[in-house]
């Protein structure tokens, strides 16, 4: 059964939980378009998300689906996801921590400071 959370329940402050779902999303990604050997599409990423929140059973809202999607956009378009989610999968212990939550809170954090200075 899933869990109904608000918007601001799961993204209203740090926690690890809104990281580890951007993580898990963004590395599906990654892999899923080196499968198909191509851009994922909007709708597709928006697919990725909600399975995500629905496999952590939490009921994929659009609010949730659509601040998820923003916040994978911004992990996955950054180069440094590509090495965090190579190091996280040749852990022999693949537990997603607080440390890892601040990392990929980082990694969003900085891709968004760099897009902001180009536009």
């Amino acid at each position: 059964m899933n869990r109904e959370l608000s918007i601001q329940e799961l993204f209203g402050a740090y926690n690890i939980l809104q990281y580890a779902l951007v993580f898990q999303a963004g590395n599906h990604l990654r892999k899923w378009e080196s499968t198909n050997n191509r851009v994922a599409t909007e709708e597709e990423i928006k697919t990725v998300c909600s399975t995500v929140l629905s496999k952590q059973n939490i009921k994929p809202t659009n609010e949730i689906i659509h601040m998820l999607h923003l916040g994978v956009t911004a992990f996955y378009s950054s180069n440094a996801c590509e090495k965090f989610c190579n190091d996280y999968e040749n852990r022999p212990n693949k537990t997603f921590g607080d440390e890892d939550a601040k990392a990929v809170k980082k990694i969003c954090e900085d891709f968004m400071s760099e897009f902001l200075k180009r536009t």
